[in-house]
C-alpha cells in the first residue's frame, strides 16, 4: 500500500475538470513498478480521493503530472534559444527517460542476480556430484582392497596348508602311459619317476614307432630324479620325482619333439598357484572338452586327416600307403582298408574336426569300439608289446 501511495504523490495531480484515461495510468504505474501488481488496489485509492470519480475508461478530476504542461507562454524565450514551454517540455522527456533507464537497469540487475544465482546453484550441484563420484571411487576401491586382502590371507593360508607336496592329477579315465601323476606346492612341483618314464616312453612310441628309445630314456629320467616326501590320504611319504624344471630340461634331450607334452608340463606351475581347483586335467578330459560336433558334424576326405604317424609313402602300383595309427600295419588310403577312427568315440559326443579323427585300419577301428578312445587302444597295443598290464586306465 505504501508503493501505491508514492504512486499518487509523485505521478498524480487532482485537478477539476481534468482527465486521464484509465489505460494511461496503468501503463505509468507499469513504468514506475514494473509490473501490474496493484493495479486494483491503486484504481481503489484514486476513486477514494475527494474530486476524482471513475467512470468505465476515465478518471475525472485528476491528470498524470507527466501529461501536466507547464503553464509558460509559449512564446517565452529561455537561454539557448529555447522557449520555456520547449524547456520544460525537455525537461519531462528526460525525467520519462531517466524513469524507465532505471526501470530497465533494475530489470537486468534482477536478472543477473538471477543468473548468478543459478550458476551457483549448477557450481553447488556439480560439487556435490562430484564428492558422489568421489565416495563411490572411494568405496569402490576400499572393497577391492578388502577383497584383495582377503584373497591374500586365503593365499597364506593355503600356501601354509600346502607346503608340503600334495597330489595336482585327476584319477578319473587316468591312463598311466598318457598322464602324469603330479604332486607339488604353489612353490615347487615334481612328476613321480615312474610316471614320467612310462609317457615319455610311450610319448617317443607314439611319434616314431619304435620301442628302442625305452631304456635310455628310463635312464635319463633317473638320473634327475630325487626323493622329495609327498602327501596322500593324510600320510606322509618319501618317493623318487622329478622336478618341473628338470623335466623341461629333459624334454629337450628326447629323441623326438614332444610339443604337446611339453606345452601341459610348462603350463603345471601356473596351475599350482591358482586359488582354487589345482588339478591337472586328465588326457581324457582335455579331449572331450575340444569336441564341438555342431562345427564338425560330418566327415572330411581323408587326406585331411593323416599326421606324421601315417608315415605316409609310395605303393608298388603308385597308390598311396600309409601306416595305421594304432597298429602300425600297412595299408592302402584310397581302399576300404583304411578307416576314419574317431579319438573320442561319436557316440560319447566326438566331432569330426582333425584333432578327433586319424586314419587307421579296419581291424583296429573295430577294435576300438566304444570301450576305448583311439589313443587309448594305441597304448593297449603298446602295453602288450612291453608286456605291460593290460589294464592301463580306469573308464568312467
Amino acid at each position: 500500500m505504501v508503493a501505491i501511495q508514492e504512486f499518487i504523490a509523485q505521478c498524480i495531480i487532482v485537478k477539476e475538470g481534468a482527465s486521464v484515461k484509465t489505460t494511461d495510468v496503468a501503463a505509468e504505474y507499469v513504468r514506475v513498478h514494473g509490473s501490474t501488481e496493484g493495479k486494483i488496489k491503486l484504481y481503489r485509492a484514486l476513486q477514494g480521493i475527494a474530486g476524482v470519480t471513475k467512470t468505465r475508461t476515465t478518471f475525472e478530476g485528476m491528470k498524470i503530472k507527466l501529461y501536466e504542461e507547464p503553464v509558460v507562454k509559449k512564446n517565452t524565450t529561455v537561454d539557448n534559444g529555447m522557449t520555456a514551454y520547449q524547456k520544460a517540455k525537455l525537461e519531462l522527456e528526460q525525467q520519462r527517460l531517466e524513469r524507465q533507464e532505471r526501470i530497465e537497469q533494475q530489470r537486468l540487475d534482477q536478472e543477473k542476480e538471477l543468473k548468478k544465482g543459478d550458476q551457483e546453484l549448477k557450481k553447488g550441484d556439480q560439487e556435490l556430484e562430484r564428492q558422489r563420484l568421489e565416495q563411490e571411487k572411494e568405496l569402490k576401491q576400499q572393497e577391492l582392497e578388502s577383497q584383495e586382502r582377503m584373497k591374500q590371507l586365503d593365499r597364506d593360508f593355503m600356501r601354509e596348508e600346502n607346503n608340503k607336496n600334495r597330489k595336482m592329477y585327476v584319477g578319473s579315465r587316468f591312463n598311466k602311459y598318457l598322464d602324469l601323476q603330479v604332486y607339488g606346492s604353489p612353490s615347487q612341483q615334481y612328476i613321480l619317476t615312474d610316471s614320467l618314464s612310462n609317457v615319455l616312453e610311450f610319448q617317443a612310441f607314439d611319434i616314431t614307432g619304435d620301442i628302442e628309445h625305452a631304456p635310455q630314456i628310463k635312464s635319463d629320467v633317473e638320473n634327475v630324479s630325487e626323493q622329495v616326501s609327498i602327501i596322500e590320504n593324510g600320510l606322509t611319504k618319501t618317493v623318487s620325482a622329478v622336478p618341473i624344471s628338470k623335466t623341461l630340461d629333459l624334454l629337450d634331450t628326447m629323441p623326438c619333439d614332444m610339443p604337446v607334452l611339453t606345452k601341459q608340463v610348462e603350463l603345471i606351475p601356473d596351475i599350482a598357484i591358482k586359488d582354487d581347483n589345482r588339478h591337472i586335467q586328465s588326457t581324457y578330459d582335455i579331449q572331450m572338452s575340444m569336441q564341438d560336433t555342431d562345427a564338425y558334424p560330418t566327415m572330411m576326405d581323408k587326406d585331411k586327416y593323416l599326421r606324421v604317424q601315417n608315415k605316409v609313402q609310395s605303393g608298388p602300383d603308385g597308390e598311396i600307403m600309409i601306416t595305421c595309427y594304432t597298429c602300425g600295419k600297412l595299408v592302402p588310403m584310397k581302399s576300404s582298408a583304411c578307416h576314419r577312427m574317431h579319438v573320442i568315440p561319436k557316440s560319447k559326443g566326438g566331432d569330426c574336426s582333425i584333432n578327433n579323427i586319424v586314419l587307421g585300419c579296419a581291424t583296429c577301428n573295430q577294435d576300438t569300439g566304444n570301450k576305448y578312445t583311439a589313443l587309448e587302444y594305441k597304448v593297449h597295443l603298446y602295453a602288450k608289446l612291453v608286456n605291460a598290464s593290460d589294464k592301463t586306465f580306469t573308464a568312467d
